[in-house]
């Protein structure tokens, strides 16, 4: 392939993956701020949360979003190092994770390109048709959408490059990783390579334990393919895991050792969804996959048959597996399709002669469309001024006040709205925030709820307080008029700007 289209390629890809956040940007004023958030904001605050821990020195995690503090422990190790890094750079933290997600995205073009020319022939039309695909594309959700139904394509970012690189530096870091480490564990021929390899397999194991699970898995089964065919295994690419491997069992034993880490995990739920939906969210690839099979047998070396569709088939399997966190298993999924993909779009060309480039156009946008679709609904969310997206000058003035005026230990009773929020920009823990990283979730969204509905009499609110350690009660004009807790409150006002209001729960009124 030549320089000017991979480097066109780049800025493209580059392009359309920032262009929602400079607009976002931009979109800002009267009164509003952006948050930096787009796809996914409900996880994305959770990094930020992280990284405010390692901006203010740690580097032990503890849950950012529950009243309980536990022992903690060293995960998360990627954020923690952003906050380091945000802190000695001077930086806030949201510039530092889109620095480090752009940073990322390159190194998933990169990784995607050499993959590329590792496993298919130096066939120039098949390559780009691949990289194009891989790169861009992603399934059918867009056809979905029409009869309301959200598709895995549309939010499990993971298992798509594009998507991985529009929505956190750590998707498309891991990804790379990935890949790097398929082209070149299969080729340590010296010490040295084997140390570099092995510190890339440490690194995945940093920046997303689950990559070395499904790299494990890839190389499981390349081997055994190939015992089955030629009688033999290779075993250094297993050998670049170990490092990887302590580590993950390091994660394990500190989760299960941490009460408090051991109950977060209970409760952290992410199934993979129904076949029918990731079947859809992998087409048109998946079925250009199974028609390339035999072209694929004629046309690519062994080594790339047993990668490819043993990652395929592997990826197909391992996200089925009776396991509360399966979905985290379709990393990169979408790969070893895209690649499929192509293969089976130059086979169907040879019988379609010269209407060959209409039926590349058309696979093509029929594979983009629900990445447009994704980007639309961002610039819909900047147009709609989305409170998930943004938030207010009187907000941000409350969160400045909090981090100069509060001890760093506070626990902070807010709505479910700014509970997501104030981990992120204060590093202050509140009563609930997030679905998985607040323990007993579902009894605590509950309590908030019923405080800020006005449901609660003042002797339950002073119960809910003192058996929660709450030290400061925030309420914002989203909670609206009816709302307002000035007239049935008995602690004292700390901080009023109109729009938002600070209590210390400790001052009588």
């Amino acid at each position: 392939m030549k320089k000017n289209f991979i480097f066109t390629l780049l800025l493209l890809f580059l392009i359309a993956t920032n262009i929602p956040y400079i607009f976002g940007l931009i979109s800002g004023g009267d009164g509003v701020i952006f948050g930096g958030l787009i796809q996914n904001p409900i996880d994305g605050n959770t990094y930020l949360a992280k990284m405010y821990q390692g901006y203010e020195g740690d580097w032990k995690f503890h849950l950012p979003y529950s009243i309980e503090r536990g022992e903690g422990a060293y995960l998360f190790l990627f954020y923690l190092f952003l906050g380091h890094l945000s802190r000695w750079l001077g930086f806030p933290q949201v510039v530092v994770f889109h620095i480090a997600r752009i940073v990322s995205s390159v190194a998933l073009f990169l990784s995607v390109f050499l993959f590329i020319e590792r496993l298919l022939p130096p066939e120039n039309s098949l390559r780009r048709l691949a990289l194009v695909l891989c790169l861009f594309g992603s399934g059918l959700g867009w056809l979905a959408f029409f009869f309301n139904l959200f598709t895995a394509d549309i939010w499990v970012a993971e298992a798509f490059p594009f998507l991985a690189a529009y929505t956190n530096p750590h998707f498309p870091l891991g990804l790379a990783l990935i890949l790097f480490l398929l082209v070149y564990s299969y080729r340590v021929d010296s010490f040295r390579s084997f140390l570099l390899a092995a510190v890339l397999g440490l690194s995945l194991a940093i920046v997303l334990p689950f990559g070395v699970v499904v790299l494990a898995g890839i190389f499981l089964i390349e081997n055994i393919w190939r015992y089955l065919s030629e009688r033999r295994v290779v075993i250094w690419p297993f050998l670049t895991l170990i490092g990887g491997g302590v580590y993950l069992l390091y994660q394990y034993f500190a989760i299960l050792q941490d009460p408090v880490l051991a109950a977060w995990n209970l409760q952290n739920m992410t199934l993979s969804p129904p076949l029918w939906d990731v079947i859809l969210s992998l087409s048109p690839a998946f079925f250009l996959a199974i028609i390339g099979y035999r072209k694929a047998i004629r046309s690519l070396p062994a080594f790339s048959v047993r990668m490819l569709y043993g990652w395929a088939l592997f990826g197909l399997l391992l996200i089925y597996f009776p396991f509360n966190l399966q979905r985290r298993f379709m990393l990169g999924l979408f790969i070893p399709f895209s690649l499929l993909a192509a293969l089976g779009l130059i086979n169907i060309s040879k019988k379609v002669g010269n209407r060959a480039r209409y039926v590349y156009s058309i696979t093509v946008v029929v594979s983009v469309l629900t990445n447009g679709l994704v980007l639309s609904a961002g610039f819909f969310g900047i147009l709609a001024r989305d409170a998930k997206i943004y938030y207010s000058q009187s907000e941000r003035e409350a969160f400045n006040w909090i981090v100069k005026n509060t001890p760093e230990d506070s626990v902070i009773l807010a709505s479910v709205e700014m509970g997501l929020l104030i981990p992120a920009h204060t590093g202050r823990r509140v009563l609930y925030g997030h679905p998985f990283e607040t323990i007993h979730a579902e009894k605590r969204v509950e309590s908030v709820k019923n405080f800020f509905q006005g449901t609660l009499d003042q002797e339950e609110i002073n119960q809910l307080v003192r058996n929660n350690g709450v030290d400061y009660i925030l309420w914002t004009a989203r909670e609206g008029d009816t709302v307002d807790l000035k007239d049935r409150l008995s602690f004292a006002v700390v901080f009023d700007n109109i729009e938002t209001r600070i209590y210390d729960v400790n001052l009588p009124k």
